[in-house]
C-alpha cells in the first residue's frame, strides 16, 4: 500500500470523507460539491456521523461518476490514539468495499493529531489472512484490495510524513508476522524459519549464528534437546545481532520458537491441534523486531535468541519422569512434556545471560493456557524482577494498546517448582492452580541477578477476540509493544 501526502482535492478517485459528529467540514478542503453533499445528508439526517457510521454515495461530473463514502468519528472529545487506531481499520474495511485501487482520505486537524496509530489501523485493518486461497474466492479478494490511498489534508509537514512512513513500516513488518504465525508447519518449519532469520540478518548486516544440534549437544543444552528428541527436524538455536560493536551492556530478547506442538507424549486435545502452530510466535516477534531495528535506526546493542524446534511424537520422544540437564547445570524432573516451552527457553536464558551480561533480558513466550485463562485474548501476562522495567512496559502497552497484566511470582509459586527427584519440576503437582505464576517461577531460577521480563503471550498472539484492527488467528502481538521498550530503554 502507498500513501500519497496532498492539500488539494483529486477529483478523480473514490473518496472517504471522515468527520466528528458537530464538526463543521472544511469547506476549503472538501470543494463545493462534497461540502453540499455532505450538508443535504446533515440536514435531512441520513448521516449522523455516529462512530463507525458509514453512508455510501456519489457525485456526477459530466459523464463521470465519483464514489463517495461518508464515514462517522463520533464524539471529538472520545478521539485518542486508541480510538484512532480501531477506526482507521474500520475506515479501510469500508473504503474495500468500494473495490477502488485507488482511494483518498480526506482528513481533519484532529485526526492528523494522531497519524501514526491512525495509519497503523489502516494498514492492520487491511490485512487479510486468508493467502492460500485460490480460483474465484482469491479474484474477489485481490479485487477489493486498495493500493494507493492519497491522504488529503490543509497542510502537511515533513514530520507527519515521517510519522506515517514508520507507522506504515511498523505495521507492516506485524503483518508479515501475522502470515509467519498462520503459516503450518509445512510452511514455515524449523529450517525454513532459521533460513528466513539468515535472511533478515543478510539484508540488515546483523551478526548472525546458528548453532546446530551436534553444536548444542556440545553445549550441553539439554532443555532443547529434550524437546527436539521426537521431532525429524532437528533443533536450532538462533542468535542476531544488532549493533555489537557498541560498548555497552546489551538488551537481551528472547522468543519462544516451538515450530509445532504436539503436547509430545502428555498430548494435547484433538480440538485445538490444529492451532498449534502458533507457539513460534514469540520467536516470531524477535524477528519482526529485527526487521526493524536498523531501518527505523534504534542505535542500541540488542541481542535476539529463539530456541527453534518442534514437541513433536516419536520412538525417542522424551517423557514423564525423565531427569533433563539444562544448560545451566539445574536438573528438571518431566512431570508434562507439554509444558515444553520453558524447557526450551531456560536453556536460551542461560545463554543469553551468560554470553552477554545484558542489562536487560526480556522474554516473549506463547507459555501457559493458565494466562488465558486468567486474561482472555486481549492481555498478556507479564512478569519480573524489576520495577522499573516492569513499569516501562506497561507504560509501552498503553501506549501500543498491546495490554499487559503484571501478575506475581509468589513464594509460594517458587516453592511449588520444587523436584522431589530433581533440583525442579517442569510442572507442580497442583498443576490446576496459578499455572502462569509457577511457569515463569520455573524461569525465575535461570535469570540470577538480571533484571528481567517475561511475557505470557498465550492469548494475545493467536485471538478469538480480535480488535477492531486484528482479525482471528495470529495478531502480531508484542512487536509493537516490543519496538516502543526498545526506543524508551
Amino acid at each position: 500500500m502507498i500513501f500519497k501526502f496532498q492539500t488539494k482535492t483529486d477529483p478523480i478517485s473514490a473518496t472517504i470523507i471522515a468527520f466528528f459528529q458537530e464538526q463543521k467540514p472544511d469547506r476549503a478542503l472538501l470543494g463545493v460539491s462534497k461540502m453540499n453533499l455532505i450538508s443535504t445528508h446533515l440536514k435531512q439526517k441520513t448521516f449522523k456521523a455516529e462512530a463507525g457510521e458509514i453512508v455510501s454515495t456519489h457525485l456526477m461530473d459530466k459523464a463521470r461518476t465519483q464514489k463517495i463514502l461518508l464515514f462517522g468519528l463520533g464524539k471529538e472529545e472520545d478521539w485518542n490514539e486508541k480510538q484512532a487506531r480501531n477506526m482507521g481499520a474500520k475506515l479501510v474495511r469500508a473504503a474495500k468495499g468500494l473495490k477502488e485501487k485507488e482511494v483518498t482520505f480526506i482528513l481533519s486537524e484532529k485526526i492528523q493529531s494522531t497519524l501514526p496509530p491512525f495509519i497503523e489501523g489502516v494498514i492492520l485493518g487491511n490485512y487479510d489472512p486468508v493467502i492460500y486461497k485460490t480460483g474465484e474466492e482469491k479474484e474477489k479478494k485481490e479485487a477489493a484490495q486498495i493500493k494507493t490511498i492519497h491522504l488529503l489534508c490543509s497542510s502537511w509537514t515533513k514530520a507527519q510524513e515521517n510519522a506515517v512512513q514508520k507507522a506504515q513500516l511498523v505495521a507492516q513488518t506485524v503483518n508479515d508476522l501475522r502470515n509467519m504465525v498462520n503459516a503450518g508447519p509445512d510452511k514455515m518449519g524449523t529450517e525454513s524459519f532459521a533460513d528466513h532469520a539468515k535472511e533478515i540478518a543478510k539484508e540488515n548486516k546483523y551478526k548472525f549464528t546458528e548453532f546446530n544440534k551436534r553444536q548444542l549437544e556440545k553445549m550441553g543444552m539439554g532443555g532443547i534437546l529434550a524437546v527436539n528428541r521426537g521431532s525429524e527436524e532437528p533443533a536450532r538455536l538462533l542468535v542476531l545481532e544488532h549493533e555489537p560493536k557498541l560498548k555497552e551492556e546489551p538488551i537481551v530478547i528472547i522468543g519462544k520458537g516451538i515450530i509445532f506442538d504436539t503436547g509430545g507424549i502428555s498430548l494435547k486435545p484433538p480440538s485445538s491441534l490444529h492451532e498449534m502452530h502458533l507457539d513460534m510466535a514469540g520467536a516470531a516477534v524477535i524477528l519482526g523486531v529485527f526487521k526493524l531495528l536498523k531501518k527505523l535506526n534504534i542505535q542500541k546493542r540488542i541481542i535476539g535468541i529463539t530456541p527453534v524446534t518442534d514437541n513433536s511424537i516419536g520412538n525417542h520422544s522424551y517423557r514423564p519422569s525423565e531427569i533433563v540437564t539444562t544448560y545451566a547445570g539445574k536438573t528438571v524432573e518431566i512431570m508434562n512434556t507439554d509444558a515444553e516451552g520453558r524447557m526450551i527457553l531456560c536453556d536460551a536464558l542461560h545463554y543469553g545471560i551468560t554470553e552477554y551480561k545484558p542489562r536487560y533480558v526480556i522474554d516473549l513466550a506463547t507459555l501457559t493456557g493458565a494466562c488465558m485463562v486468567a486474561l482472555g485474548f486481549r492481555t498478556a501476562g507479564l512478569f519480573g524482577n524489576d520495577q522499573g522495567l516492569l513499569d516501562l512496559i506497561k507504560s509501552s502497552a498503553e501506549k501500543t494498546d498491546e495490554p499487559v497484566c503484571h501478575l506475581p511470582i509468589t513464594d509460594a509459586d517458587e516453592k511449588a517448582m520444587k523436584g522431589k527427584l530433581a533440583d525442579l519440576t517442569n510442572l507442580a503437582m497442583d498443576h490446576g492452580y496459578a499455572g502462569a505464576s509457577r511457569a515463569a517461577a520455573f524461569l525465575k531460577n535461570f535469570v540470577g541477578n538480571s533484571k528481567w521480563a517475561h511475557i505470557d503471550i498465550a492469548g494475545t498472539a493467536y485471538s478469538k477476540d480480535p480488535k477492531d484492527y486484528e482479525t482471528p488467528m495470529a495478531t502480531g502481538f508484542g512487536l509493537r509493544l516490543m519496538i516502543d521498550v526498545l526506543e524508551k530503554l
